[in-house]
């Protein structure tokens, strides 16, 4: 028996504890001593409330598998993603919410239905398929397909399946999860239809990472390069592009990626050079804004430059010559003009007309016009420097800008160069032409420094030349500018003078010298000026023909002679049966002088007399080239042409041949002169060679009786001069003749 010690009933509480633990291990208790049994009870509580913590864990890993199952059915009914369970026969055997909403049946109202009731006919071999790959491999499978709900169009799915196998490794079913892919599809056939239209769009298309290396191209873009993508794909965007273009796209690249967009005129690499493009990048960005890409689209400006450039052209260049317009010449002189002054240089403006040309162009036509400006213009460029400026500033003008020159003589010498070139014969296609030059030269800022008034100066220089013999050349001076502002009241006086009806015809009788009858007038205009009393043509005549007042003055002419004979005719009867108009070089070579003639006589008529234009032989034979074909449309409308002055100017025999003539007038001068004994056989050569070309002769300013008396002796046809009558007014003219006054 052991011994005890202490409480009693400690010992008996210990004792029944400790048989109890005995018994479970086996202890013999006659060896255990009280201390042995106090160790052994407290070995058992400790155990005892280990069992408790123990059991306390797996009540709480229950509650927590709990509520991890009750999280995993939210997840599964939550889910966007549709999960069904299937049997292998295919029989639904669960179903999630996301399930039942794309087959549009309740969850509930799923399980015990087939799946292939779902899906649409024409991929239900596809649908057996994939469960046949799944059951037979084990393995995971997918497939697309396409379902019919309930309610609701077709949808697009991706189907994924696992198989599930039973305890003896028997197929049981499959875990398959369903995902609608309609919109992607959607997404996916709209970037197909998108990518076609890019690699079949004539722009070129390119796609780089935000680092502006490329990833992509479309062949518009190795159209326009010549590359291949494997030489283009992972390069720098601005490798391609010329340094400029590369600056600007570095310089921008941080600002596209924050702003989106950016745009810019782009030199990109070419086949054989470098191409203008419109470059216009765009990030295509994440939902957040992130930019992940950066495409570009790439406008060809060839094109657009090309036309550009045409029309530039075409704005400031003259077509024919090549040369820089008027416009463009503008620009130049008032370019040209600020340097000089930051450089304290002076500046030359040339104007250069050409001599005669307008009578080229009237007689050979415009295309030998057009050929010889193409030619002078060829020349001029041959005088002047690169740093000068050659234009054509008008039909036959051309204008030059000279810089950088030490003195005067310096431009003079330019002048003198022009006009040595311009002197040469010019061969044409049809024939061969002389073209001399008239130049005036303005200096800046001597002469002015403002440049319109500086081109006013060079222009009145130039027309200083014209007026005092033309193929020369002249610096501008302040007599010119006088001699300008007269000119220019003149010109202001005539259009009053036309306005105000200051202009009058006088006219001189012309007698037949074999019978005495009146053979006809000569018209001679006169101006009727308030201040300085009647004035001959010779003292505006020149400036009438420089400002273009010839024309209305012909007009006018022409008018007041028809309305004076028809008068005549209707207060005496009868009237002379020849008036005679004088007709000047710029009318002769006017382009529309035929229709201004036959539209007067339209107006005013001349059925009852003849009406004869007089020229000088210098008009005419300047004129000879188109002159005979002119003058045989004046003969149409039936009017007869008289030579006046004959013999004072070239006197050719082959040009009076040639053109259509009626009438010769002998100049005064020889008739004058009948007592030398040089002038009698000239005068008896030309009335020889007249009646010889059956030409009515006509001597002019006999003054004498002896002159008239010679002059019938050789046969002339007719005369006029003071001793037969003085010019008078029409109704003189009308008074003095109504008998049909003859000479004697």
């Amino acid at each position: 028996m052991v011994e005890h010690a202490g409480n009693p009933h400690e010992f008996l509480d210990l004792r029944a504890t400790a048989e109890k633990l005995i018994v479970d291990r086996e202890i013999d208790s006659r060896t255990l001593s009280h201390e042995n049994l106090r160790a052994l009870v407290h070995e058992l509580q400790v155990h005892q409330i280990e069992l408790e913590l123990q059991n306390d864990e797996m009540q709480r890993a229950y509650m927590e598998l709990d509520s991890l199952r009750a999280d995993l059915q939210d997840l599964y009914q939550l889910a966007p993603v549709g999960y069904i369970a299937l049997r292998r026969d295919g029989l639904i055997l669960r179903a999630n919410r996301a399930a039942g909403e794309m087959l549009g049946v309740a969850p509930a109202a799923l399980e015990g239905t087939r799946f292939y009731r779902y899906v649409s006919p024409p991929d239900l071999a596809a649908y057996y398929a994939h469960r046949h790959y799944v059951a037979t491999e084990a393995l995971y499978g997918y497939c697309e397909l396409q379902i019919c709900p309930r309610d609701g169009p077709i949808r697009d799915i991706r189907v994924d399946s696992l198989p599930k196998f039973n305890g003896s490794g028997q197929l049981a079913g499959y875990r398959t999860t369903l995902v609608d892919i309609t919109e992607l599809k959607q997404l996916q056939q709209q970037l197909r239809v998108n990518a076609s239209v890019v690699s079949a769009t004539s722009e070129a298309v390119v796609i780089c990472d935000i680092d502006a290396r490329i990833t992509a191209v479309n062949p518009a873009f190795l159209e326009v390069t010549g590359l291949s993508d494997t030489d283009i794909v992972g390069r720098p965007l601005y490798e391609l592009v010329d340094q400029s273009s590369a600056v600007a796209i570095r310089a921008a690249w941080e600002t596209l990626l924050r702003k989106g967009h950016w745009a810019a005129e782009w030199r990109i690499r070419g086949r054989n050079a470098h191409v203008p493009v419109w470059g216009a990048l765009s990030t295509v960005s994440d939902e957040p804004g992130f930019p992940l890409r950066v495409a570009g689209i790439l406008s060809d400006l060839t094109t657009q430059k090309e036309a550009e450039e045409r029309l530039y052209r075409q704005a400031n260049y003259d077509t024919l010559t090549g040369l820089p317009n008027r416009t463009l010449f503008g620009e130049r002189l008032t370019h040209s003009a600020r340097q000089a002054n930051r450089e304290d240089r002076r500046l030359a403006l040339l104007f250069l007309d050409l001599d005669r040309f307008k009578m080229v162009n009237d007689t050979l036509g415009h295309s030998a016009g057009d050929e010889l400006l193409a030619e002078v213009a060829r020349r001029l460029k041959s005088c002047v420097r690169e740093s000068d400026t050659l234009a054509r500033i008008g039909g036959d003008e051309f204008a030059l800008i000279l810089t950088d020159f030490a003195c005067r003589q310096d431009v003079a010498v330019v002048a003198r160069k022009a006009l040595k070139q311009l002197s040469r014969p010019f061969a044409l296609s049809e024939t061969e032409v002389q073209c001399g030059a008239s130049i005036g030269i303005a200096v800046h800022p001597d002469d002015s420094d403002d440049l319109g008034t500086l081109r006013r100066h060079a222009d009145i220089a130039m027309y200083e030349v014209k007026r005092t013999g033309r193929n020369g050349y002249r610096f501008f001076s302040q007599r010119m500018m006088q001699a300008a502002t007269a000119h220019l009241h003149v010109v202001t006086e005539l259009r009053r003078a036309l306005r105000e009806d200051e202009l009058e015809l006088l006219y001189q009788p012309i007698f037949m010298l074999d019978s005495g009858a009146l053979f006809g007038v000569e018209s001679l205009l006169r101006w009727n000026h308030p201040s300085r009393g009647r004035l001959s043509p010779s003292s505006f005549l020149e400036v009438a023909e420089d400002s273009g007042l010839i024309r209305e003055i012909g007009e006018w002419v022409l008018a007041q002679a028809c309305c004076d004979a028809r008068q005549w005719r209707k207060t005496l009867g009868a009237g002379p049966a020849s008036v005679c108009i004088n007709l000047s070089g710029h009318q002769l070579n006017d382009p529309v002088a035929y229709d201004r003639l036959r539209a007067s006589l339209d107006d005013f008529g001349s059925t009852d007399f003849d009406l004869v234009l007089e020229m000088t032989e210098t008009v005419a034979i300047d004129a000879t080239y188109r002159s005979g074909e002119r003058l045989n449309a004046f003969k149409a409308l039936g009017i007869r042409l008289a030579m006046d002055d004959f013999g004072k100017g070239y006197s050719s025999l082959a040009a009076l041949k040639a053109l259509p003539f009626d009438i010769i007038k002998i100049d005064k001068s020889f008739v004058q002169d009948l007592d030398d004994s040089r002038s009698t056989p000239l005068i008896d050569a030309i009335i020889a060679m007249s009646h010889a070309l059956d030409l009515i002769v006509v001597a002019e300013g006999v003054e004498t009786e002896d002159q008239l008396r010679i002059l019938r002796a050789k046969g002339c046809d007719a005369a006029q001069g003071y001793h037969l009558g003085h010019p008078m007014d029409a109704a003189a003219l009308a008074a003095n003749f109504a008998g049909n006054d003859t000479v004697q």
